[in-house]
């Protein structure tokens, strides 16, 4: 059985990067569990894979539904039903992941203005959730884990 080993990055930032593994019969629902939950996210937005190349430019959909206000060149794969092996063409593979979120509701949250800024904190806690907006994803096929 082959594991697939994925690197998510942060979009702004690619020294922010978790390391996943997970197995080529597992479907993109499990991946994008593992994804939030390694980032610590819920899982109260929309999110969708793009399979994508060297540039990161995408291409095939994988979504987790149909989104009825979304406009598609090609009928997205879903989630729940794509296989991770079936989409892995060769080891270098790499996915954009789309994670819907506001820059604003972060900004507001954690009061992230200049005054906070210049001295690195603000009046607030830090105890609320994380919010991400793209992660890119590579993948090391192996059948080891890490």
């Amino acid at each position: 059985m082959a594991i697939l080993k994925f690197r998510a990055y942060w979009e702004d930032d690619d020294s922010i990067y978790r390391d996943v593994a997970i197995r080529h019969s597992q479907t993109f629902t499990d991946l994008h569990s593992i994804i939030l939950k390694s980032y610590e996210f819920d899982n109260k937005h929309k999110a969708t894979f793009y399979r994508s190349n060297d540039h990161w430019l995408r291409g095939r959909e994988i979504s987790l539904e149909k989104y009825a206000d979304k406009q598609y060149k090609a009928e997205p794969l879903i989630m729940s039903e794509t296989l991770i092996g079936s989409e892995v063409k060769d080891p270098n593979q790499k996915f954009v992941y789309v994670y819907d979120s506001r820059l604003a509701e972060v900004e507001e949250k954690y009061d992230l203005n200049s005054e906070a800024l210049s001295d690195g904190f603000s009046e607030e806690g830090e105890d609320g959730e994380r919010e991400d907006s793209t992660e890119e994803a590579t993948t090391d096929e192996g059948n080891d884990g890490f």
